[in-house]
């Protein structure tokens, strides 16, 4: 899946990814080919706070 198709589904069920609450109440994330998407959702979907590496 590419990163356009992912964010599109993401802000479409935006509380779809796995939440990390552990290291902030608001942050969300879903692994795509290798790297985690970081994003917390805002009042008009997602904003993507940071793109990373999985470990």
């Amino acid at each position: 899946m590419s990163l356009i198709k992912s964010v599109g589904r993401n802000a479409n069920f935006p509380n779809m990814g796995r939440s990390y609450g552990e290291i902030k109440d608001y942050l969300r994330g879903v692994p795509l080919n290798g790297y985690i998407i970081l994003y917390r959702v805002t009042d008009g979907g997602i904003e993507i706070l940071r793109v990373g590496t999985q470990l």
